[in-house]
């Protein structure tokens, strides 16, 4: 017998055998059923059910998700479009700190008082409180969301989650004064050495602190927050407002007000590149952040590999970020690498590493 014969001998025997086991078990399951009381049409109308909670649970989830976005919509959407409004000015004041001419402004009006436990407040020039409310104006957005936010929310939309996440990070750094230090070329940074105040006059960008504590900032914020038209709403002061607020709590302020701005204001007091460099650096990084969160309107999916959160956290046209006036150190560059590494490690790692935990857990 040809070889092609037996071959389709064997496979017609082969498809008999498995739909006679298949008629078989079918048999077996009916009468099982059937011993149990179960007809065809119960049968029928068991599975009818089945589907039709099925159908209603599906529909309730939906029901659900829709009713939560368009929540999350009313709450965030807002506020979102508020933040994208003012990283714009963060950038723009960011970007001013790189003109000598500005660094003048940042000067002292009191002086330092042995057994006051705060910095001197700086004087209330425009180029100070702008940069100031260009700073942590923002991060009052960032806060009030944060207290809303749960991770079902955070879960069901991305457009709202990605920006969240940059935003948070921004919060986030200025804590972070150590990690960048120690950013290659690493800096020596030790601003709460015993004898700091000494210390920081002969060598400001080893011993002047260049960051916050989370309750410094905390206090910053709590500073340029309101309360809204509706009750337990916060609402975020204008330019003019914290402007009237700086002269205000300069000449009558209670103490830890006058400590907030003075600490928030601190590493731009006497700014020079070579002796706030790791200030630098956490603008460089923060400055990263936000021209990302620049680009999220235009409905870009969130990266999914480290090279391409990499590509999107770039800083894009690096001429509005050098020194206005040449001789100073350190380079742009030196900064930017420096600044590269920390987002790399301290973003974009902490992201990669929950993808890795969702793809596992599904």
């Amino acid at each position: 017998m040809e070889p092609a014969v037996i071959a389709a001998v064997v496979t017609g025997g082969f498809a008999l055998v498995v739909a006679l086991y298949n008629a078989l078990t079918s048999y077996r399951r009916e009468r099982k059923l059937r011993e149990l009381g179960f007809t065809y049409d119960t049968m029928l109308e068991s599975r009818k059910s089945e589907l039709s909670r099925e159908e209603t649970a599906a529909k309730a989830r939906a029901d659900y998700e829709y009713s939560a976005r368009l929540s999350l919509y009313k709450r965030f959407e807002p506020r979102l479009f508020q933040l994208m409004d003012l990283a714009d000015y963060a950038l723009d004041r960011i970007k001013n700190l790189t003109d000598p001419s500005v660094w003048t402004k940042f000067v002292l009006t009191e002086a330092p008082r042995p057994g006051i436990g705060r910095p001197p407040m700086a004087q209330a020039d425009y180029e100070l409180t702008s940069t100031l409310y260009g700073l942590f104006a923002p991060l009052v957005l960032v806060r009030s969301m944060s207290r809303q936010l749960t991770l079902v929310d955070l879960s069901l939309e991305s457009r709202i989650e990605l920006p969240y996440y940059l935003a948070s990070r921004i919060y986030s750094s200025f804590k972070d004064g150590a990690k960048l230090a120690a950013m290659h070329p690493p800096l020596t940074y030790t601003p709460f050495h015993p004898a700091w105040r000494e210390r920081r006059q002969q060598d400001p960008a080893t011993y002047w602190w260049q960051g916050l504590t989370m309750g410094r900032l905390e206090n910053i914020l709590d500073l340029l927050s309101t309360s809204g038209p509706e009750s337990g709403e916060v609402r975020l002061l204008s330019f003019g407002e914290f402007e009237r607020l700086y002269e205000r709590v300069f000449d009558e302020g209670e103490e830890w007000q006058r400590k907030a701005l003075a600490v928030a204001s601190n590493p731009l007091v006497f700014f020079k590149p070579e002796t706030r460099p790791v200030y630098w650096r956490l603008l460089v990084v923060q400055a990263c952040l936000y021209n990302s969160l620049l680009r999220t309107p235009a409905g870009i999916q969130p990266p999914t590999s480290e090279d391409d959160w990499m590509e999107y956290l770039s800083l894009g046209d690096h001429g509005d970020f050098g020194w206005k006036e040449p001789g100073h150190t350190p380079t742009f560059e030196e900064t930017l690498e420096a600044a590269k590494e920390y987002l790399r490690r301290y973003v974009v790692a902490p992201r990669m590493a929950s993808r890795q935990r969702s793809i596992g857990d599904s």
